[in-house]
């Protein structure tokens, strides 16, 4: 990797994370704006529609566009077909999700699925349109075009949603917002890419792309079955009221995966793919791996432990079920973690066979589970699903090995930051219990901040933190000498 290039990934790294802070802050208003305007119901409503036919969405462009930044070389007759063939996908899967509209009236039972589905199948064409656009900047390291692309068309489709919801439009809000959103994400990155389509050609071979993507794309596939399973479940088994209560705890529960973990994947797989050493590349992994651990391990610790402080500030008080719901979810959320990195190592090393492989494995696993806790109520079936979420970590651990990276370097720095979340959350969850101090928000702060402060104590966990620092260091100010392979 050449100086500039590590200089612009890097820059990349935190720009990327930047936008995904600023997002979050607009998805805290969504939280807060929305849940006091719109009901559990209208959440629900339109969660059944998304659950479903998201699926095409997920596919639309089966792994293409990952592919495509993925390859070291992409030539323009190759782009121009790309775009067409994701642009094709994208109104095939508007169509089959239009279509799908009467099906679903019939699995849960609501009339009122007709014209949501009509609405939001629309979006599928609109995402297919602009994934190429999304590829040339990725490969290009505009990673400021694409956060500032990102943020802006997401503040205009949440100001569009509170206004209509404002005026008494209900869960048409909700649509409206992911309408207005993927549309301003088009016209923005159009606006901003300096590549634009042309006719396509003969000689731009893409067999390698679909090859590669397809496998993706199934494995992807697998993946959102398992994610969106309690949905549709919900949905069906418990209506749009609880369904509804699910999805507000499932977005909360999903901001490290969606905010952070996903829109990095673009980051790490353009550094990952072009280092050639074994070496540097797994200390590349176990790096990548401790900076998104931690991170997790904070974050779902803390869900946990002031869970319900957190649905009464952001929610109010006609959310009280969220609660449990967001415990059981946070506890997979380091679990996701540990696994994802090997998600990216399966993309750089082209092993997407393999993945859909592991996928095959893991999801089933997932998905039975989740169908077992669904027999015995809502609170069973999330923690069917956060079981297999658990399940999943050891088994991508020894995955790994059949790609070059050694089972010391994901299980140790695994069982660091999921020890220090389970001792931060233990001394949250009992420091109320001893009754020493009356408040219980100040004990469980209390509780909690002992026992980040536990793990410390080992030098392995300190050293961590050294690591994570001078990273973070290096993201903002990178060394002009910085050498790559």
């Amino acid at each position: 990797m050449t100086t500039s290039t590590a200089h612009r990934a890097a820059r990349g790294g935190l720009v990327t994370l930047a936008g995904q802070a600023i997002k979050m802050v607009l998805l805290l208003l969504n939280l807060v704006v929305l849940g006091r305007l719109l009901t559990p119901e209208d959440f629900g409503l339109v969660a059944m529609v998304t659950a479903v036919v998201g699926m095409a969405e997920l596919v639309r462009d089966f792994g293409i566009t990952t592919a495509s930044i993925q390859s070291p070389t992409l030539s323009m007759i190759q782009k121009n077909n790309l775009f067409w063939i994701n642009s094709a996908l994208g109104l095939g899967l508007a169509v089959v999700a239009a279509l799908l509209s009467h099906p679903l009236v019939l699995f849960y039972g609501d009339s009122r699925l007709v014209p949501i589905t009509l609405a939001i199948s629309s979006v599928f064409l609109i995402n297919g349109i602009q994934a190429q656009y999304q590829v040339e900047l990725t490969r290009s390291l505009r990673f400021k075009a694409l956060a500032l692309t990102d943020i802006s068309s997401n503040a205009v489709a949440l100001g569009a949603a509170v206004a209509a919801a404002s005026l008494g439009a209900g869960y048409w809000s909700l649509v409206i917002m992911q309408l207005t959103s993927a549309l301003l994400l088009l016209i923005s990155r159009m606006f901003v890419s300096e590549w634009h389509p042309g006719m396509p050609g003969r000689n731009g071979q893409v067999r390698k792309f679909l090859r590669y993507g397809g496998n993706l794309g199934v494995a992807q596939f697998l993946n959102y079955i398992s994610a969106n399973a309690p949905s549709v479940l919900m949905g069906y088994a418990y209506g749009a009221s609880a369904l509804g209560s699910y999805s507000r705890a499932s977005q909360i529960a999903t901001i490290p995966v969606n905010q952070v973990f996903g829109p990095l994947t673009n980051v790490a797989l353009t550094t990952l793919v072009r280092i050639t050493d074994n070496s540097a590349f797994n200390r590349a992994v176990g790096i990548m791996q401790i900076l998104l651990g931690y991170t997790a391990s904070l974050g779902s610790s803390f869900l946990v432990v002031f869970s319900a402080p957190i649905i009464h500030l952001l929610l109010g008080d006609k959310w009280g079920s969220v609660s449990p719901l967001l415990q059981i979810l946070a506890v997979g959320i380091t679990f996701q973690a540990a696994t994802f990195v090997s998600y990216w190592v399966f993309l750089a090393k082209d092993r997407t066979v393999s993945l859909l492989r592991y996928n095959l494995l893991t999801k089933s696993i997932v998905l039975s589970l989740t169908l077992v806790g669904g027999f015995f109520g809502v609170e069973e079936m999330v923690w069917g699903y956060t079981a297999g979420l658990i399940l999943a970590w050891p088994i991508s651990v020894l995955w790994l090995r059949t790609m070059g990276v050694p089972s010391a370097i994901p299980l140790s720095g695994g069982l660091r930051f999921i020890g220090l979340g389970l001792v931060a959350t233990m001394g949250g969850l009992l420091m109320p219990l001893t009754g020493v101090v009356e408040l219980p928000v100040l004990a469980s702060a209390i509780g909690w901040s002992v026992g980040l402060v536990v793990p410390l104590l080992f030098p392995q966990t300190r050293m961590d933190l050294r690591v994570i620092f001078m990273t973070m260091r290096q993201l903002i100010r990178p060394k002009p000498s910085i050498k790559g392979n």
